[in-house]
């Protein structure tokens, strides 16, 4: 049995679309936790409705926590050999289950991890259609995918598809990740993902990854990802709780047994990510209502910090792209270039220039 952790606020809008593409999946074996943290909408109302008619859907209330509480919770629960988990606007497709669960049983993987694709405004971003497996084991090859998604936030195993740094289309052993004690943390809420992904790579023995698009993520000005109200609570001290979940990469990054050169090139980009993170959080879809002069003050403030703490004066020559990995061409280029520029202008005493360019002309891109 598959157990499928729902974590739910204020989810009424997508509740219902989402349970049907639930209803509509191949496998059969499912066990739907729907964990509503303190939702204020008619949520509960429907979820009980799911469970009037479907004997698989399990309720579970709790006080107002975030995503990463509702997650552990429904974790706490599941009952199944495997568990996934799904947010509460997103879809699957009718194969991913029965897919994935062919996967983890023919290459006796820790976990699969399979291709996503976006929904933005209801416009459907292309998705990889052809199935197949690259299965990396334990080792030099393993520890490197590790690493690269720890800094870099994906690989790309098909040109046609990037498996990203994220727990949404994965499916894993539920025994692997209770023996590991893998949780979610909460550093910053909707990071929690990533953080527990990079757990599962440093725990795991085998992971299969799988180039076919299985998940599609909605998004819209109400997903968790992009949630105001969840900014507001978040965002608002983007880089203290940036800094926090950063001691969590620096400690992952000096445990690996790598070059001492390598070593500083994964240091170094992590604190590019500080400061074009933390750009992003105060030019773009951040915070409601932030004066371009708190921004520029904001972001004085971030780089000062970094310098003090040690900034590497190679992170301008840097040739990778936080953003821009996994693709290629002209596209790729674009992302090294502007990562470099607005890295450069930051470090240079130039960040009025950084806060405008990336507000009014880049228009301060969260996701790519």
């Amino acid at each position: 049995m598959i157990s499928v952790v729902i974590p739910v606020y204020n989810g009424e809008k997508f509740l219902e679309e989402t349970y049907k593409t639930l209803c509509g999946s191949e496998e059969k074996d499912l066990e739907l936790l729907f964990v509503n943290d303190g939702s204020t909408d008619k949520s509960a109302e429907l979820i009980k409705e799911f469970q009037k008619k479907d004997s698989r859907v399990k309720y579970f209330e709790k006080e107002n926590g975030g995503i990463a509480s509702s997650r552990n919770y429904g974790l706490q629960h599941a009952e199944g050999e495997y568990v996934c988990f799904l947010d509460q606007d997103d879809f699957v497709k009718t194969d991913m289950f029965s897919l994935m669960l062919e996967d983890i049983r023919e290459t006796n993987a820790d976990f699969v991890q399979a291709g996503t694709n976006r929904i933005v405004n209801g416009i459907e971003e292309p998705a990889c259609m052809e199935q197949g497996q690259t299965v990396i084991e334990k080792g030099q090859q393993l520890y490197d995918f590790y690493l690269q998604t720890l800094v870099m936030r994906g690989v790309t195993p098909h040109p046609e598809c990037k498996v990203n740094g994220s727990i949404w289309s994965c499916l894993f052993r539920t025994d692997f990740l209770k023996k590991n004690h893998i949780t979610f943390y909460k550093y910053c809420d909707y990071e929690d993902d990533w953080i527990f992904c990079i757990l599962a790579y440093r725990a795991a023995e085998k992971i299969c990854l799988e180039r076919k698009t299985v998940y599609s993520w909605r998004v819209h000005n109400q997903s968790e990802s992009h949630n105001r109200v969840v900014k507001d609570r978040y965002l608002t001290h983007f880089y203290e709780n940036y800094c926090e979940m950063r001691k969590f990469f620096l400690d992952a990054v000096n445990s690996a047994q790598i070059e001492q050169t390598d070593l500083r090139r994964y240091q170094c980009e992590l604190q590019k990510m500080a400061l074009l993170w933390s750009l992003s959080n105060e030019t773009g879809r951040g915070i409601a209502g932030r004066a371009e002069k708190e921004s520029i003050a904001v972001m004085r403030h971030v780089v000062q910090e970094e310098k003090r703490n040690g900034i590497y004066p190679e992170i301008n020559q840097n040739t990778l792209s936080i953003t821009g990995y996994g693709m290629t061409g002209l596209k790729y280029k674009y992302h090294v270039f502007r990562d470099k520029f607005l890295t450069f202008l930051l470090l240079h005493h130039m960040i009025p220039a950084a806060v405008w360019l990336n507000k009014k002309v880049l228009h301060g891109r969260w996701h790519v």
